[in-house]
């Protein structure tokens, strides 16, 4: 599995846009820290992380229709989990409305709401992207 930093801003968004996830808050710098799957020339799966000192934001897990279920979501979790770890992030949260199941499998555990860190509640994703019925999970490492 080709897993690599830096996919092109233009397939991260298009690729995000096929899978219904949020893009509209995503600033330039938000691009440096997204991980692609597949080729370079087009991947078919893409991660992002957010960091907020020691905690960090699990940023739109998408996969194209055609690429589901061969492995690359969990190989760019895996990847990004090395990453944040790497940058001394301690825990890792995210929001989800349909990959529930797979972070489970994944170690992730759901958290309420106002369990949440403050420099993660006030991510624009948190506070005004995602509604307040998504759920909400973490991973501590």
């Amino acid at each position: 599995m080709n897993i690599y930093q830096h996919p092109a801003k233009d397939r991260v968004i298009e690729i995000l846009q096929e899978c219904g996830l949020p893009h509209i808050d995503l600033t330039e710098s938000s691009f440096q820290h997204f991980l692609g799957c597949g080729s370079k020339d087009k991947p078919e799966g893409v991660i992002g992380l957010e960091q907020y000192g020691e905690d960090g934001l699990l940023r739109s897990l998408a996969i194209t229709a055609s690429a589901r279920n061969k492995g690359c979501a969990k190989a760019l979790v895996s990847e990004l989990e090395a990453l944040a770890e790497s940058k001394g992030i301690r825990h890792l949260y995210l929001l989800t409305n349909t990959a529930e199941d797979l972070f489970l499998q994944l170690g992730y555990s759901i958290v309420e709401r106002q369990l949440v860190s403050d420099a993660i509640k006030n991510t624009q994703e948190f506070s005004t992207v995602c509604p307040g019925d998504t759920t909400v999970m973490r991973k501590s490492f």
